[in-house]
């Protein structure tokens, strides 16, 4: 079974990349090219149809080599009909909802083959996931076709991780489609990888989405029995389309804009806005994938009740994501044009404001599914793991009051007065109060409704101590992301400060912050030597200023920002004439505090 899965995946990538140099010098001599557009990523004229390929690689390997059973024939006839469905689309632009249409058709196809979600005993409403799973995947992918070389990488990656979990059940399809799936996407990434020599078109996202989705139902999960793994594991899989198509959705509808329509919106689009290049973006994309592949493996193999505490961890992950990525400007500001218009009820300013502060919703609902992740996680280091009924029960009677006391000391100490992306020490000490605060009224709470009856001390302390490390990791997560993009963006001016004191750390700080220009600071230089070799905030201090020519030489210094109070007229001036002679821009710390 092996040996033909990995000859699948070979022949469909062969296949695949054979075809596309013929299949580009068609589209150039009829003029099959997508040009730049304004609601669209790329900006140069790239050959379309790629998606013919992918298509005619994952066939001709699939009937080879796969299984010809009866899923296994209705998997190749759902996702030929979306691909002819998507070629029509390429070709005479069909509009959203008959797309729509013919993928709930194609739903029903694979429905009355027997591909469907098994293990929830009510048959309406598997009939109703699988539809809906079936249309959210293929529009998903779809949508996540927006930047060279991201769907067909992702594709590859997750259809990796299903033929993983179809060779761990046994199921020989699962196996030889998905290893077929991922060859032909590889193939294709030779010519979709940044920067794209051939796009695939609505033909291969289409076809790729609804394979994939249907792949994902074919009995995947025969190792795992429990209905929590079931649903979870394809969707940690296929984290990354799920997220792209669940954020813009949701921003599109809170812009008051159409969530089929096109646009530069999307997680992808976002990230290179920030400062990363296409490649940065797209192997970023793929290193996300490929941690949520391997979470659904471990998912596989662990206890039901450990994965209550992965998955709300990894929605957690995901909603600080988004909020954060949601902060970049990608809409324009619609503006009033009349005093009428500008004059709203009270009710309208209430839910304007509200929306306005959507951010704090986010902390709220982050905190809550902390404050549970924490109780239960801590019973499972007390007891190794093993939690029997009475435990179970225990946490689920308690949990509920445990919730609504610690939002309540977190909302009494300012927890949700702050900003995330300014949090310091005293942020800290906060969370320390609110969380110690919340444990002690829970331990009281426990003690007055239950007599602390059947609860441990050993552990309410193990989840004060959970709660106040999650906590702090949520509020300084946006800072460690700037941190992040900062240093792998690539800057155009390079800066040193001269003053490794408290206003040069200030200086540092205020840069770092700077969203549009993002300089990097190279280093510090400082009239005391012994601070040579040290350094803050991860930037060394290099070198005293009569090492300044010498810094210069050794790496590119573009700006020389003086930040020591008090600095002599004698001095300020011996610096100044300096960066004359060295081409290096001076500036002030007072220039710097006021540069936005």
């Amino acid at each position: 079974m092996l040996q033909r899965a990995l000859g699948a995946a070979t022949l469909a990538a062969l296949i695949s990349t054979a075809m596309l140099p013929f299949i580009r010098r068609v589209a150039l001599r009829w003029g099959w090219v997508a040009k730049p557009r304004h609601e669209r990523w790329h900006r140069r004229v790239v050959t379309q149809f790629g998606g013919v390929a992918i298509w005619a690689g994952f066939i001709v390997a699939a009937v080879a080599l796969g299984p010809r059973t009866p899923k296994f024939w209705a998997v190749l006839g759902g996702g030929t009909a979306l691909f002819v469905l998507g070629l029509l689309d390429d070709f005479i632009r069909i509009k959203p909802y008959s797309k729509v249409l013919g993928q709930v058709i194609v739903a029903c196809g694979l429905l009355l083959a027997g591909i469907r979600v098994e293990i929830i005993p009510w048959e309406w409403v598997a009939v109703l996931v699988t539809i809906v799973w079936f249309v959210l995947l293929t529009n998903a992918i779809n949508l996540l076709d927006n930047m060279d070389g991201l769907a067909a990488g992702v594709v590859a990656i997750a259809a990796c991780f299903l033929a993983i979990h179809g060779w761990w059940g046994g199921s020989a399809p699962v196996l030889v489609l998905s290893t077929a799936l991922a060859g032909a996407s590889i193939g294709f990434l030779r010519y979709n990888f940044p920067p794209a020599r051939s796009f695939m078109g609505d033909a291969g996202s289409q076809f790729l989405g609804g394979t994939l989705a249907a792949v994902a139902l074919m009995g995947t999960w025969k190792h795992t029995t429990q209905l929590v793994s079931v649903l979870a594991i394809p969707v940690l899989i296929l984290s990354v389309p799920i997220f792209d198509t669940v954020f813009v959705t949701v921003l599109r509808l809170m812009n008051k804009r159409r969530p089929f329509q096109g646009g530069t919106d999307h997680i992808s689009h976002r990230l290179a806005i920030m400062g990363l290049t296409e490649r940065q973006v797209v192997l970023s994309l793929y290193g996300v994938s490929l941690g949520f592949g391997l979470l659904s493996i471990y998912c596989a193999a662990c206890r039901p009740v450990t994965m209550w505490v992965i998955l709300p961890l990894s929605l957690i992950g995901l909603l600080i994501c988004g909020a954060y990525l949601a902060k970049v400007k990608v809409y324009q500001l619609e503006r009033l044009t009349t005093d009428r218009q500008a004059q709203t009820s009270r009710g309208q300013v209430v839910i304007e404001t509200t929306l306005w502060y959507k951010r704090r919703i986010v902390e709220v609902v982050t905190d809550v599914v902390l404050i549970g992740v924490a109780f239960v996680g801590a019973h499972l280091l007390r007891f190794e793991g093993m939690l029997s009924y009475d435990l179970q029960r225990l946490i689920v009677q308690a949990l509920p009051v445990l919730v609504v006391l610690k939002i309540t000391m977190f909302y009494l100490c300012g927890l949700y007065r702050g900003l995330w992306r300014y949090a310091s020490l005293t942020d800290v000490i906060a969370i320390f109060k609110a969380v110690s605060l919340g444990s002690v009224a829970s331990a009281v709470a426990l003690v007055l409704l239950w007599r602390f009856i059947g609860y441990s001390r050993a552990v309410l302390i193990i989840d004060w101590l959970l709660l106040f490390l999650g906590v702090c990791g949520t509020r300084v997560a946006e800072r460690l992301l700037d941190e992040l993009i900062t240093s792998a963006t690539v800057s155009q001016r390079q800066v040193v400060i001269f003053g490794a004191g408290d206003a040069g750390e200030l200086a540092l700080r205020k840069l770092k912050q700077h969203r549009l220009l993002r300089p990097k600071v190279v280093g510090f230089v400082d009239e005391d030597l012994l601070k040579v070799g040290q350094s803050i905030h991860g930037v060394p201090i290099m070198g005293t200023r009569e090492q300044l020519t010498e810094l210069a030489q050794v790496s590119r210094i573009d700006e020389l920002i003086v930040a020591v109070p008090g600095l002599s007229r004698q001095a300020l001036g011996e610096i100044t004439e300096q960066c004359r002679l060295l081409g290096i821009r001076l500036r002030s710390l007072s220039d710097v505090l006021v540069d936005e």
